[in-house]
């Protein structure tokens, strides 16, 4: 759906639970609920992380993530793009079909098994 300045993209998977992700690792079910439910009804930032060393800095962040849930085994959220300048780089992507990828950003404690806990998400990651 897009508006008159903002493109929506609702019900769209931003991330898994209880699989493994591209990189191996495994969030279970009950760790993103408690990083989702201490990050409370805020939306979240999306920006490409690749762009970033350090933070989320402002001139990155393409949009934003709200109404962020889980239903059965995928994190879930409303996405909301910016006119901002990742922004319109985003929608463009978008508009022409590319494969994209989207995916909570955070900080945790990864086991041996490559299990997350204690995670703290951050944002909402593309690529």
């Amino acid at each position: 759906m897009i508006t008159e300045n903002q493109m929506i993209i609702e019900n769209q998977i931003v991330g898994q639970v209880d699989v493994p992700n591209v990189n191996g690792r495994i969030y279970k079910k009950e760790v993103m609920e408690k990083a989702l439910a201490s990050h409370g009804d805020r939306k979240l930032w999306l920006y490409n992380p690749s762009y970033s060393s350090n933070g989320i800095p402002i001139h990155n962040i393409a949009g934003c993530v709200k109404n962020v849930r889980i239903e059965e085994n995928s994190v879930i959220g409303d996405i909301h793009v910016f006119e901002s300048p990742m922004g319109i780089i985003l929608k463009g992507l978008i508009e022409s079909d590319a494969e994209l990828r989207y995916y909570t950003v955070g900080t945790g404690i990864l086991d041996k098994e490559l299990n997350v806990s204690e995670y703290c998400i951050t944002g909402i990651g593309y690529e």
